[in-house]
Parts: structure tokens; C-alpha cells; sequence
């Protein structure tokens, strides 16, 4: 084999070497992001799962089912605050409640959050969505979970007279009403961002290749110099 065609051999094998270990990284780096966004998504349906199935039966049952203190008993309330206590760590984070016609207004879904929506519309039987994408210029890691409307919801969210006096009082009579068991009314949204996104991932696996090519280049140096060595016609062969 020719020294021409190990060379290209050997920088061919480098240059997959290269590409192989940045989609791993790339890989990694998603997935544990998306870890991340998972782990904060569950901690808000706990949360959720908390207000409505202890605090909020415990507090009907003590005061009656006439009553409603949202700071106790909305669940998307609970989760919010929750949530701001965890943005003062991490202020890089989002979550959101987002609805296509929410009671509270800042809920309401827009951009992004309407085409995830749309995704479990579409997919019913789907129980979460997960991807990357660019929210205001940055690579976001978004996980989401479809919002189903349960039996039990409808005390608070079906018909407008049905519903406890003080929710009417703050919320008004015209958004979050008319629900339907087992209807599709928003999804819960986590995003963070994605950490060492891909053209970092590049740019430092490229100072990397820079690092390794400076390593060997005295070797790659003296290598050619023994073959141009061995190339020269010696003294017995130039008489």
C-alpha cells in the first residue's frame, strides 16, 4: 500500500473519530437536558396531583363544597408558585399552564405552546411530546404532557352557575367554563436550555481537534522526515 493512501486512510479514520464522538456528545447533552425538563415537569404534576386530590377534598370537606381558596386549592396556583420559589435558583427555566382558554389569562397559550397542543389533538393517545426548539433566539430542550379534563373538573370548570362563588367572583363568568369530560384543554410546558447546545458541542470538540493535531504534529514531522530520508539514493547507490 502506498504511503499516499495511508496518509488519506489515516486522516479519514481521524475525521470519523471526530464526527463519531461529536454526535455522541450531541446525544448526551439532549438527553440529559431532556432528563432535566422531565424531572422539573413531574415535580409540578406532584404538585398539581397534591392540591387537587388531598388539599382540596380536606378543605370541601371541613368548610364545604360551596367554598374555594384558590391560594389552597387550584392546583395550576400551587404549581406556579412552586415554580417561581424553583426560578429564583434557576431563572433559566420555564414552566407554564397553558390552556386554549384559560380562567386566568396569563395561562393562555401562544406560539410554540399552541403547536404542542396541536400535537396531542392530532396523536390523543399521547402522553407526552419532547424536542428542541428556538424560543426567542434559543435552542430550548420543551417537554410536555397533555391536560385532560376529568369528571371531578367539571365542579369548577362546567357550567358558569355551578361553580363556587369565589371563583366567579375573581375569574369572571366567560373563560375556563364549558368543559367536557376527558376533553383536550391545554398541556403542562417545561422548557430549559439546551445545555452546550450543538455549536458549542462543535466549536469545542473543534479546539479539541486543534489540541490532538498539535500533539502529534512533532511526530507526523519526524515521520516525514524518515521517509524523505529513506527516499534519498545513498552514497553506494549515487557511485
Amino acid at each position: 500500500m502506498s504511503r499516499p493512501v495511508l496518509w488519506i486512510g489515516l486522516l479519514s479514520s481521524l475525521a470519523a473519530a471526530y464526527f463519531v464522538c461529536y454526535r455522541l456528545q450531541a446525544r448526551y447533552v439532549r438527553t440529559t437536558s431532556e432528563e432535566k425538563a422531565r424531572l422539573l415537569l413531574t415535580a409540578m404534576e406532584a404538585d398539581r396531583y397534591v392540591t387537587s386530590k388531598v388539599i382540596k377534598p380536606a378543605l370541601w370537606k371541613a368548610y364545604g363544597h360551596d367554598k374555594f381558596v384558590v391560594e389552597a386549592m387550584s392546583s395550576s396556583f400551587g404549581a406556579r408558585n412552586v415554580f417561581n420559589r424553583i426560578c429564583e435558583t434557576y431563572p433559566e427555566y420555564h414552566f407554564k399552564h397553558a390552556c386554549l382558554d384559560p380562567r386566568n389569562r396569563r395561562n393562555l397559550a401562544t406560539g410554540y405552546e399552541r403547536e404542542i397542543i396541536a400535537y396531542f389533538r392530532r396523536k390523543p393517545h399521547a402522553t407526552e411530546w419532547s424536542g428542541v426548539m428556538t424560543i426567542e433566539g434559543e435552542r430550548r430542550v420543551v417537554v410536555a404532557k397533555p391536560i385532560i379534563s376529568k369528571p371531578q373538573c367539571l365542579k369548577c370548570h362546567g357550567r358558569p352557575q355551578d361553580a363556587p362563588q369565589q371563583i366567579r367572583q375573581i375569574y369572571g363568568t366567560k373563560h375556563g367554563y364549558n368543559r367536557k369530560p376527558n376533553e383536550l384543554i391545554g398541556a403542562l410546558v417545561v422548557s430549559i436550555p439546551l445545555q452546550g447546545d450543538n455549536p458549542s458541542i462543535l466549536g469545542n470538540f473543534g479546539l479539541q481537534a486543534i489540541i490532538f493535531g498539535l500533539i502529534l504534529l512533532p511526530f507526523i514531522l519526524a515521520y516525514a522526515a524518515i521517509v524523505r530520508k529513506e527516499s534519498q539514493p545513498s552514497d553506494h547507490q549515487t557511485r
